[in-house]
C-alpha cells in the first residue's frame, strides 16, 4: 500500500514542527529516530506503545508522475513528494495517517492513497486513525486466542484416541480369551498404546 504527500520543497518541515503539529491531534505518537527534516525521516515510529516501521521515499514531483501519471491533478504548485509504503500493519497505516494530516496543517500538502487514487483531506485522515487502531486490537485478540483454541481441540483429540486404543485392546483381549484370535493382536495394540502414550507426554512438554 502506498500513500503520497505532495508538498513544496522550500516548506519541508523539521522534526520539531512535525512533533508540535502531531501533538495537537492528541494521539500518543512518537518518532523513534533522530532526523532534522522530513526528507531524512526513515519510517520508524510508535503509536500507543506499539512500534512500527514503513518505507519512505523522497522524490521530485516529476519522478513520482513518471511512475503514477494519473496523479497529475491540481498539484501544479508542488515540486516534491514523500511516499509512505506499508503492508498489513494497522499501526503503520495509522501513523502514516497522522503524519500526513500534520503535513496538511504545516505546509498545505496534498495527500493521495495511490492504490485506489483516493485524495484525502485532513479530516478523512484523522477519522481513519481510530479505525486502524480498532482493527489492530481485533487482530491482536485473534492471535492471542488461537493457541487456547488449539490446545483445547488437541486435548479433545487425545482423549478420543485414548478411548479408541483402550477399546481395541479390550475387544482383542475378549476375543483372545474366547480363542478367536491369538495373543499377538492384543500385544500389538498394547505396544502401539505405550508408544502413543510416550509420544503424547513428550508433546506436552514442548
Amino acid at each position: 500500500m502506498t500513500m503520497i504527500a505532495f508538498y513544496q520543497k522550500a516548506k519541508t518541515p523539521s522534526k520539531l514542527e512535525l512533533q508540535s503539529e502531531i501533538e495537537k491531534l492528541n494521539f500518543d505518537f512518537k518518532f523513534l529516530e533522530e532526523f532534522s527534516t522530513l526528507d531524512q525521516f526513515g519510517g520508524t515510529c510508535q503509536l500507543n506503545g506499539n512500534e512500527t516501521f514503513f518505507e519512505t521515499h523522497i522524490q521530485s514531483k516529476e519522478e513520482i508522475l513518471d511512475d503514477y501519471p494519473f496523479l497529475n491533478k491540481d498539484i501544479a504548485i508542488f515540486d516534491s513528494g514523500i511516499s509512505f509504503k506499508w503492508g498489513a500493519d494497522y499501526i503503520a497505516g495509522a501513523c502514516i495517517g497522522i503524519i500526513s494530516a500534520s503535513l496538511i496543517d504545516i505546509c498545505n500538502a496534498k495527500i493521495v492513497y495511490v492504490d485506489d487514487e483516493t485524495w484525502y483531506s485532513r479530516e478523512m485522515l484523522v477519522s481513519e486513525v481510530p479505525i486502524f487502531l480498532e482493527e489492530h486490537e481485533k487482530e491482536k485478540k485473534s492471535v492471542e486466542t488461537k493457541p487456547v483454541i488449539s490446545k483445547r481441540e488437541k486435548k479433545k483429540k487425545n482423549i478420543w484416541l485414548d478411548f479408541v486404543f483402550l477399546g481395541l485392546m479390550f475387544i482383542s483381549v475378549i476375543l483372545m480369551t474366547g480363542k478367536v484370535i491369538s495373543w499377538h493382536l492384543p500385544a500389538l495394540f498394547l505396544g502401539l498404546y505405550v508408544g502413543y502414550s510416550v509420544w503424547k507426554e513428550q508433546t506436552k512438554r514442548k
